[in-house]
């Protein structure tokens, strides 16, 4: 079994050069920054339950909450597992007193639902591997004047390629 590293979400960003949303996660231990691009409607969800705003009608992740709660379904948590071609893939990890079931997922559904569910957040080793070191983050935004240079930097497959 490979080692899972629990990440909180410390941002919600927009690049506006890429016309994205991007989600900033960050290790528990406070090391390592993973950036994922998103979808605006994910980053709307996301943004909502962040800022524990109701939405006026079920949401599609409300939906999925409210099925998995009379299902008596529980997300035991979401995984971000892996990076292939810059596209990152995740699991929601389900369980009943029946059984248990790992189902893919993109990463903004699996993080949205995480947090309608507060389920825990993790990501497998090779993210981290992927990722930049927390201190290079913060140095990149104190010497920026302008975030929208700072996630240009990471587009592409120059996040593999960032000093760590």
């Amino acid at each position: 079994m490979q080692k899972l590293y629990e990440v909180r979400i410390v941002a919600l960003m927009f690049d506006k050069i890429n016309d994205s949303p991007v989600i900033i996660l960050k290790t528990i231990d406070g090391e390592h920054v993973i950036p994922i691009w998103i979808g605006m409607f994910e980053a709307n969800a996301i943004g909502l339950e962040m800022d524990k705003i109701p939405a006026p009608r079920p949401m599609t992740h409300d939906l999925i909450k409210n099925i998995f709660y009379y299902l008596d379904v529980n997300v035991s948590k979401i995984v971000i597992t892996d990076i292939i071609e810059n596209t990152f893939y995740a699991q929601l990890h389900l369980e009943t007193k029946e059984w248990e079931k790992i189902i893919d997922s993109r990463p903004s559904d699996a993080i949205a639902i995480a947090l309608k569910t507060n389920a825990g957040i993790y990501v497998t080793q090779e993210i981290v591997d992927n990722s930049i070191s927390s201190d290079k983050f913060s140095t990149m935004l104190e010497d920026e004047d302008n975030v929208d240079d700072i996630l240009s930097s990471f587009y592409s497959d120059d996040i593999s390629n960032i000093e760590q």
